[in-house]
């Protein structure tokens, strides 16, 4: 049609048609499937092509688009759902006014105003002190005093030169590098380059998911124990708690683990592969 732009235009040049099918998102394209299933609640495949006939028969271009038997189709569950939806409101709306307007007529009895001390200000040169009337809150009428809430510490966010400068933003300021003490433009040390903080972060990360040299005798990553090397370990290292085992009893425990990984694998694929075959049939 010759009013189409942008989309619809391209649309119906692509489909070589006067006016594209679209699914049904216009008042009057609902209006109108609202009303053919009023006559039809159960609707067959004949009932489909019949209705897609009439959208083509009063086809504007503006309100009302053409129609595939598919599109009607598929629309019809979330139609079916809508109507339910509007019969349960209609048939507890009686008892649902009725509940309001008993919880309405209930009202609590406000408590008795309690005076409470409170301190004025330190910067005042008079030493007394003036009753403050504490109001109670609407969901607890009968509280007779303030409820101080716990105050938690906020952790805040690392620094913006992290992982060389390890402190806390809101300790060295660095929430941006220029006002980092350390690593800032008045900072006490020369700032790396983007790249070798790049770098940095890159290996940090790396540490932090990697396992200890001697997994999986010792199960911490190796940035908690230090294993990034055999000797660094702080439980099976040149200095560590315990006696470290010999190298082929750690292959042997490292082959064990794996094997049973694999094979766990290969049973969860089974499983999942069976499960795909009983929703198919």
């Amino acid at each position: 049609m010759p009013h189409f732009k942008g989309d619809l235009k391209f649309l119906a040049e692509r489909m070589k048609l006067k006016c594209p099918p679209l699914p049904l998102s216009t008042k009057q394209e609902h209006l109108i499937y609202n009303d053919y299933l009023k006559s039809h609640p159960q609707p067959a495949t004949k009932n489909w092509d019949e209705l897609a006939q009439i959208f083509k028969n009063i086809t504007n271009g503006k309100t009302v688009f053409p129609k595939l038997p598919s599109m009607l189709k598929r629309y019809y569950d979330q139609w079916s759902k809508n109507q339910s939806i509007k019969m349960i409101g209609m048939q507890i709306r009686g008892g649902y006014n009725q509940v309001l307007l008993k919880l309405s007529s209930e009202r609590a009895e406000a408590a008795p105003f309690v005076l409470q001390e409170q301190g004025i200000a330190h910067n005042t040169t008079s030493s007394t002190r003036q009753p403050v009337a504490f109001v109670p809150p609407s969901v607890a009428p009968y509280q007779t005093h303030e409820i101080l809430m716990p105050t938690t510490e906020k952790t805040g966010r690392s620094c913006a030169w992290y992982p060389f400068c390890k402190a806390n933003s809101s300790v060295c300021g660095g929430r941006w590098r220029d006002s980092c003490n350390v690593y800032g433009n008045n900072g006490t040390k020369t700032p790396p380059t983007d790249e070798e903080l790049k770098l940095a972060r890159k290996k940090e990360f790396k540490d932090q998911t990697k396992h200890c040299f001697w997994w999986p005798i010792c199960t911490q990553l190796s940035h908690e124990c230090g294993g990034t090397r055999r000797d660094k370990c702080s439980i099976y290292g040149k200095n560590g708690t315990k006696e470290a085992p010999p190298l082929e009893e750690l292959q042997r425990m490292k082959n064990i683990y794996l094997a049973k990984r694999k094979a766990e694998e290969r049973e969860n694929a089974k499983m999942g592969k069976k499960s795909k075959e009983s929703e198919q049939n």
